[in-house]
Parts: C-alpha cells; structure tokens; sequence
C-alpha cells in the first residue's frame, strides 16, 4: 500500500490506479448529460423533502404548494430508475478515466449520504417510541433517500468501473496514440 492517505489506499485495495478529474469539453458535456437525470431525481427528492417540512409549519394552504409537493413524490422514484438506466446507458459506450474518477468520487460520496440517512432512520425507528415523531423528524424522507442514494451510487460505480478498468485505460492509451 502507498503511502498517498485514505483515497490511495481504497484505490489500491480496488485496483484502480491513479485518479484524474481533469475532463476536457467533450468529457465534461457528454458527463453532465448522463448526470442531469440523477440530479433531477435528487432534486425531486429535495423539493418534497423541503415542501413537507414547510406543511409542518403551517404552509400548506396553498394549492399550488401541495400539487408541487405530489407532484415531486410522484417522480422521484420514477427519475431515480430513469437516471440508473442512463447511466448504464452511458457506461456502455466510452467511458473516460477524467469520467470514471468523477463517477468513483459521486459514488462514494452517495453511499456515505444514503448510509447516513438509513443509520438516521435506523436510529429514530429504534429509540422513537411515539408513531408522530416518525412524522416529526421526517423518517420517511430519510429512508427515501437511502434507497435513491444506494440505487444512484450504484450506476456511478458502474460508470467508475467503466472508466477506471485497465481494459478502459488501454483502450484510452491506444485511441490517444492513433490520434
């Protein structure tokens, strides 16, 4: 093991090599589009996280606020599986090794999102003893985005595979040598 901190030593344990986030325009296009739809998703989750809290408070005399709020329930689970499948759709072509280190740093920064919200979850259905603090700390919310997180953490995995393989990076060696 190298002596290069946390990060290297995952990166050894894994075989990955080294990481490089430096994506030129094309790189960085094409991964901001296989992104948009996760980032929808999260954002969905965000809105009706957000808009819940505002109906404890008192904010939901307005029609519009709880259209918006069913509104972004509804899609969330359906833009999480879309955006799976996107990036597995985008894993399948060329993936970059700028790509793959960007989907390797977005994966893990997921799975410690979603297990901190499924520890929280986990922690309010064990000492909570009254059903309304379920609704008052928002135990749901937070089971929902432990199951988004895990679910997206697992197409940027896929992605990181992709562009971080050995397999990927010769065939990066061998295209940039061609050009």
């Amino acid at each position: 093991m190298s002596g290069r901190g946390p990060i290297g030593g995952i990166q050894d344990y894994l075989g990955i090599g080294e990481l490089s986030f430096e994506l030129d325009d094309r790189d960085r296009r094409s991964f901001r589009v296989a992104c948009a739809l996760p980032a929808l998703a999260i954002l969905a989750n965000a809105a009706s996280f957000t808009l819940d809290v505002f109906r404890g408070y008192g904010y939901d005399s307005n029609e519009i606020w709880r259209r918006l709020d069913a509104f972004s329930g509804v899609v969330q689970s359906p833009l999480t599986y879309v955006g799976l499948a996107g990036l597995v759709v985008f894993g399948v072509g060329r993936v970059s090794h700028a790509q793959g280190s960007w989907a390797f740093a977005i994966a893990i920064l997921l799975i410690l999102a979603g297990f901190a919200a499924g520890f929280y979850s986990s922690m309010m259905f064990l000492f909570a003893v009254d059903a309304d603090l379920y609704e008052t700390y928002h135990v749901s919310h937070a089971l929902t985005c432990a199951w988004q997180f895990g679910t997206l953490a697992v197409g940027f995995a896929f992605l990181a595979f992709r562009g971080l393989s050995s397999d990927q990076a010769d065939w990066d060696q061998d295209e940039e040598a061609a050009a």
